[in-house]
Formats: C-alpha cells, sequence, structure tokens
C-alpha cells in the first residue's frame, strides 16, 4: 500500500514539472532538438532547442509570429547581424527565436524562460557582463553542462569599435586574463579579441554596422 502510495505521489509529482513549461510550437517539417534544460537567459530559468527547417527563414519567421503575436502582452521582431529575433512576452513566460538563413535551409534557436520574483532576479543580476557607458544588453544566454559551462551575451554600443576593443581588452588582462589573439582593423570598423585564464576562454568579436557598435561575447570554461 505505501509503495502505491509513493507510486502515486511521484507520478503526480512529475505531472507538475511538465506543467510547469508550456508546448512549444514548432513549423511541420522541420526537426528540433533540446539543447538543455539548464539554461537561463539574462537570468531567468530557460529551456531551448534548435531547430532545423529545409526553407525559408521567412516561412519560420512568419510561423513564430503568427504563433506568438496575438498571445503576446508584449511582442517585437527585430534583425541583428542578419538574423531575425522575435522576442515574446506571455507571462509569466518570455518566448525567443533567433532565426538564420544557410543557404538552402534554416536554422533557428527557440527558448523559453520563465519569470523569477524580484529578489532572485536580483541576484542573477549581479553577475552581469562588463559594458562601457551608452551600451545596451540584447541577450545574456548562458549554459550548464556535463563539466562545461558556456556563455554567450549580445551588446549594441554607441561607442565606437576601438573604445569597445581597448575597453574589454584592458578590463580582462587587469584581472588576470591573458591575450590570446588581439586584432583592431579600424579601416573596417572590426576587432577580435581572445583571452584566456585557467581553463577559461573568452572570444569577443565587435563591429560596427548601420551606426552603432554590435559586440558578441561567448565565454567557455571546462570544470562545474
Amino acid at each position: 500500500m505505501m509503495r502505491c502510495l509513493l507510486l502515486i505521489s511521484l507520478i503526480c509529482s512529475l505531472s507538475v514539472l511538465a506543467d510547469e513549461w508550456p508546448d512549444m510550437p514548432f513549423p511541420d517539417k522541420g526537426s528540433a532538438q533540446i539543447v538543455a534544460d539548464n539554461m537561463n537567459f539574462m537570468g531567468l530559468p530557460m529551456k531551448t532547442w534548435v531547430l532545423h527547417y529545409p526553407g525559408s527563414a521567412v516561412v519560420v519567421a512568419d510561423f513564430y509570429e503568427q504563433q506568438w503575436k496575438d498571445h503576446s502582452e508584449k511582442f517585437d521582431k527585430n534583425t541583428l547581424n542578419g538574423d531575425v529575433i522575435i522576442n515574446s512576452w506571455q507571462p509569466p513566460f518570455l518566448l525567443t527565436a533567433r532565426i538564420r538563413s544557410q543557404y538552402d535551409s534554416t536554422l533557428a534557436y527557440v527558448g523559453i524562460s520563465q519569470n523569477l520574483g524580484f529578489s532572485e532576479f536580483e541576484t542573477q543580476s549581479s553577475q552581469k557582463f562588463p559594458s562601457l557607458s551608452g551600451t545596451t544588453v540584447l541577450s545574456d544566454i548562458s549554459s550548464v553542462d556535463l563539466f562545461k559551462r558556456g556563455r554567450t551575451v549580445v551588446l549594441v554600443s554607441e561607442r565606437r569599435v576601438s573604445e569597445s576593443y581597448h575597453y574589454y581588452k584592458n578590463y580582462y588582462t587587469s584581472r588576470g586574463w591573458h591575450e590570446v589573439v588581439g586584432i583592431l582593423e579600424p579601416s573596417v570598423n572590426q576587432a577580435v579579441l581572445r583571452l584566456n585564464r585557467e581553463n577559461a576562454f573568452l572570444d569577443v568579436s565587435i563591429k560596427s554596422e548601420q551606426g552603432r557598435t554590435h559586440i558578441v561575447a561567448n565565454e567557455m570554461s571546462e570544470g562545474l
């Protein structure tokens, strides 16, 4: 009898956990695989999938706009570095899609993050990525897989490429990171920076586009 009660309790618990996340829609003919359950976006718990679609990125973008827009309290659709980025705020969830054309197919990262209480958000946001004034964080996604941690931050800044390059170079080298690669090309308004500290690597890509500086930082470290 006790075993039956424990089994029923376990099944109920699993049902509650499954109900915490709504179902994520994917277009027909698309192939989706979950990337990781243990992720966070801007300090919020997140699940994310990678979607391969044998067709146009426009079709995928239209699909998610039709799926999400009418159900959104807030909705926006923008283009960044050729990718279509869609955000849908459906309290208490934030749904996101980053859609990229690849020759005759489309690659998309689709995610859903769950809202936190204010005190929890304050704790998570204490690990903000360093930036100059006049810089906005567009996304901050981190993941924890077996023996590895990863973080990707996308920013847009009013500062020049050279200012951002020297800022990140000085910021990290003064904190024990070693410069592996440092390339600043003022003629094309682009820069690349790779730094290393113990078992961690940080790659920073900086370029000017449409009068603003776009920054993508990827950090990867081994060990938990």
